[in-house]
């Protein structure tokens, strides 16, 4: 058709199609240049008040995570404001705005991003408020993803008191393993001895990966009446079972326990042979140290590190000769450090060494090693691992933490009533 017209109205037809796709580039230019202002506002602005900095910073996991075609150009053409951050960075920077920030935190946690949703669960768990309660198990109940569920209940065994550990011994009846698993796992993690007896109910529970969880979980709180059911778990046809009953059974170091865990380093299965002999160690047993030898020289060296750290505290001349052996002949560097290091002074003091090296896994390793040795005199250890630039190794600094003061409180003895 276009043949058939003049060639004066074709070329007034072509200029007219440039016009308008001059007109659409400077719109485009000019949403594009809004947007970089707007978030230039939005950054020098985010610091004034509670709600523009939870709001600046969900901006930063939306800038990241967002997917609309909006998002995207920001990120192609403004890749300073769209890079965003981590929702791990988000949430400890949300935390510490504190309790003045609580209704905003809540208000993001509703958010239809799973990841800032999370940051604010997160976050809540961290500051401590006890208004967070309600809608944090709401979240436990009912979110979408498990991620997001996972952290509403250990935000929940955060906050602590009454209210927040009722929420959470009535969810280990909801119907969703995955919930159930969640809050054995935060009940491990911040329960009391009050919820000790609600665990050993769910010892029985018909998925094994929340028996699993629920056993650890016992082991993390530490209260001696469950030593009679985790022996009994030390003798299931699971091995899987019999392992993390041993690994919980060192966790308390009832002497009830010993003769069955020696009866255990006998155990078809290395994990369970391994987990006993550690077990064992923690109260310094001799009989352990044959397992232990074979296991800071042998190939698999994922428990080698703990197992310096055992032999370290049982300390009789076979000890150290199994850790002289380490020092030279075990598969990591690291470990044969480590071990040279605990001939040469105490363990605590060979772990903080460690932690000064710039080894993240090893970092990983020795604060997880605090955890299980859970003595107030690494807490100056511990404090400096959580200035370390990897974000895991500062959360699991924060959890010995945790552990090793509430170890240390159950232990304290009761002050004498007043008169």
């Amino acid at each position: 058709m276009s043949e058939d017209l003049p060639k004066g109205e074709r070329r007034g037809d072509a200029a007219a199609r440039r016009r308008w796709g001059l007109y659409i580039q400077v719109l485009v230019a000019l949403l594009l240049l809004g947007a970089g202002i707007g978030l230039a506002l939005l950054e020098s602005t985010s610091r004034d008040t509670p709600q523009r900095q939870v709001g600046g910073l969900v901006a930063e996991i939306e800038r990241k995570d967002s997917d609309d075609w909006f998002s995207k150009l920001v990120r192609k053409f403004f890749p300073k404001y769209g890079k965003g951050r981590e929702p791990n960075e988000v949430a400890e920077e949300m935390a510490s705005l504190g309790v003045e920030a609580v209704p905003e935190i809540i208000t993001a946690a509703s958010h239809r991003l799973a990841s800032v949703r999370w940051a604010a669960v997160t976050a809540l768990g961290e500051i401590g408020d006890r208004r967070a309660v309600a809608p944090l198990a709401d979240l436990l109940a009912h979110d979408a993803e498990s991620e997001v569920r996972r952290a509403a209940a250990l935000a929940l065994g955060q906050l602590g008191g009454p209210e927040a550990t009722a929420r959470l011994t009535e969810a280990m009846a909801n119907s969703d393993p995955d919930v159930r698993w969640f809050v054995a796992n935060a009940l491990g993690e911040f329960g009391g001895p009050e919820a000790t007896a609600r665990l050993i109910e769910a010892m029985a529970d018909s998925d094994s990966n929340v028996r699993y969880r629920v056993v650890l979980a016992l082991g993390e709180i530490g209260d001696a009446q469950a030593t009679p059911s985790l022996l009994a778990a030390l003798r299931d046809a699971d091995p899987v079972m019999r392992g993390e009953a041993a690994y919980s059974l060192g966790r308390f170091r009832d002497p009830r326990a010993v003769g069955g865990l020696v009866s255990a380093l006998g155990d078809k299965d290395e994990s369970v042979r391994t987990y006993s002999a550690f077990a064992l160690a923690l109260q310094k047993r001799p009989e352990a140290v044959p397992i232990l030898a074979a296991t800071i020289t042998g190939e698999n060296d994922w428990f080698a590190v703990e197992a310096v750290v055992s032999l370290a505290l049982i300390d009789t001349p076979d000890a150290r000769q199994a850790l002289a052996l380490g020092a030279r002949k075990a598969v990591r560097p690291a470990v044969r450090r480590l071990a040279a290091r605990a001939l040469a002074m105490p363990i605590i003091e060979a772990l903080a060494e460690e932690l000064r090296e710039k080894d993240r896994l090893l970092a990983w390793e020795t604060v997880d090693a605090f955890v299980c040795l859970r003595d107030p005199a690494s807490l100056p250890a511990l404090e400096e691992a959580l200035k370390s630039p990897h974000s895991d190794v500062r959360h699991k600094a924060r959890e010995a933490i945790r552990h090793i003061r509430r170890a240390s409180q159950a232990q304290a003895p009761s002050a004498p009533p007043q008169n």
